[in-house]
């Protein structure tokens, strides 16, 4: 599937984690929601009625997935991109590739989850910089924004869980090599 970019709400992540077990991870949690979803990972595997891929057709340095919930959202999408059907729902894209020697600048850092470690917070939000020899950058292209679409908000949560390496319940899984 081609995207549009028509209402498109791109959400980026960075993990440490390969993704691929997190793709999978909201993959299985869109199925749940969408049992006879068809996914299209790179291109060229459909997958319909809710089969998903195997990991290893998710390990690359970079990985294209779209879903879409049965043909009505099919045909949405190509008619008017990502923007949310009457129901809230949309067609959404995981996309991840590697980057290799990252530095960022990163401003207005808010930390949403409390760090185990003890000692004083930095004062919300702060500036940071971020440099790693290898990170992850996943997006996620929903129908709308997760601040105000909460389908885009459940997908986004479930994302966030599966690159933090546990489920939307909060439990951790299982953790690839």
């Amino acid at each position: 599937m081609e995207t549009t970019g028509w209402g498109t709400r791109d959400t980026v992540i960075f993990t440490c984690r390969r993704p691929a077990s997190a793709i999978l991870a909201t993959l299985v949690a869109l199925r749940n929601r969408w049992p006879e979803m068809a996914t299209e990972v790179e291109g060229r595997v459909t997958l319909l009625g809710g089969n998903l891929p195997q990991l290893q057709d998710l390990q690359s340095d970079r990985v294209d997935v779209w879903v879409c919930r049965d043909p009505l959202m099919r045909h949405h999408q190509e008619t008017v991109g990502t923007l949310p059907m009457s129901d809230g729902d949309g067609p959404v894209a995981l996309i991840y590739r590697r980057r290799p020697s990252l530095t960022l600048r990163l401003t207005g850092v808010t930390e949403f989850r409390e760090p185990e470690m003890g000692g004083p917070m930095p004062p919300k939000p702060y500036p940071a910089w971020l440099c790693s020899p290898n990170l992850y950058e996943v997006t996620l292209v929903s129908p709308g924004d997760p601040e105000t679409h909460p389908f885009s908000a459940w997908l986004l949560e479930i994302v966030t869980q599966a690159c933090l390496g546990q489920d939307f319940s909060g439990r951790a899984h299982s953790r690839e090599a």
